[in-house]
Order: structure tokens, then C-alpha cells, then sequence
């Protein structure tokens, strides 16, 4: 919520925030139009990926990574 309303951070993607009445005035103010295409669009929204022959094995391979960041196995820099 910080950065929602203390910021200028315009794409959320907690309901919690959309539905906060200083986040929506602050959009409505800076980007007018903004909030009610959002309340529009958002409900039949959805992500599609393109189908790509490694895409399994690859983000196979960036998890494994990650959970070897935070084990300390492999420097983050």
C-alpha cells in the first residue's frame, strides 16, 4: 500500500489496494480514466504464454536457482 499511495506505483496487483480509497483518488488524480478502465477490464483479465519448447526446463532451472539464492549456495550479485 506504500508504494500505491506514497509512491507513484500504478499497477498493483492486491485487490486490497484496488480497493483503497486513497490509492483510487490519488490514480483518478494523476491518471484520469485510469481506475475505471481497470474496474472494466481487470474482472475478465487473465495472462497467456507463448508456447515455447523450453519453457518448462527453463523455469525449472530459474527456481532451482532462486531456492539456491536464499539457501546462500550461490551469491545473489
Amino acid at each position: 500500500l506504500f508504494g500505491a499511495t506514497k509512491m507513484d506505483f500504478v499497477n498493483p496487483v492486491r485487490q486490497s489496494v484496488w480497493k483503497d480509497e486513497m490509492f483510487r483518488e490519488k490514480l483518478n488524480k494523476s491518471y484520469p480514466g485510469y481506475v475505471e478502465m481497470f474496474d472494466v477490464s481487470a474482472p475478465g483479465a487473465s495472462i497467456k504464454f507463448t508456447p515455447q519448447p523450453l519453457f518448462f526446463d527453463l523455469t525449472t532451472e530459474w527456481a532451482a536457482t532462486l531456492q539456491k539464492m536464499v539457501a546462500k549456495e550461490v551469491p545473489v550479485d
